[in-house]
């Protein structure tokens, strides 16, 4: 399917991320209840194992396209499934490996551009695990991080960003 292109379009999404760590480890297989039920679930299961593990494997490609190779993750995490290393331990790995790669990432994109500022949005900030551990990274390595606390972090919050940038593009 992905060599055809078929039933496999491009997501910059990291809930189709989570997705698919979900169904690796049999979590919403069928179908979810709600958006971002695997989200919630994962992030739920990985918590009490956060301070015992370290995250899986990212390469990063291209840092300003923000392009990454999940297959060393992939590979690892297979792995650890099919030597019945337990889901929680597998769900922290895994946000960890998130933590770790958006922090190295975001750093080195801020410093090649002279920015001291990270905003942390979207829907995949919903998920607490994510949301304060990048703000303490990004924080302990001296970014000033902004963080919505009178809008949604998801969609809502999104369009009302983008209808401030169409406004300001208009003014003379």
């Amino acid at each position: 399917m992905i060599r055809k292109g078929v039933n496999a379009p491009l997501s910059s999404s990291a809930g189709r991320l989570f997705d698919a760590v979900a169904a690796a480890l049999g979590i919403c297989s069928g179908k979810q209840s709600y958006e971002g039920e695997t989200g919630a679930r994962l992030e739920a299961l990985a918590r009490p194992c956060l301070k015992s593990e370290s995250g899986y494997p990212v390469h990063v490609l291209e840092e300003d396209a923000l392009v990454f190779s999940w297959a060393p993750l992939w590979s690892a995490l297979l792995a650890d499934s099919s030597r019945g290393v337990e889901p929680e331990r597998i769900a922290a790995r895994f946000h960890l490996a998130l933590i770790e790669t958006l922090t190295e990432t975001s750093l080195d994109i801020a410093r090649r551009r002279g920015l001291n500022r990270i905003i942390l949005s979207g829907g995949v900030m919903q998920n607490a695990i994510l949301a304060e551990g990048l703000a303490m990274q990004l924080g302990a390595a001296g970014m000033k991080v902004l963080q919505p606390r009178q809008l949604p972090v998801n969609d809502g919050g999104l369009c009302l960003g983008q209808a401030a940038v169409a406004a300001a593009s208009m003014m003379p």
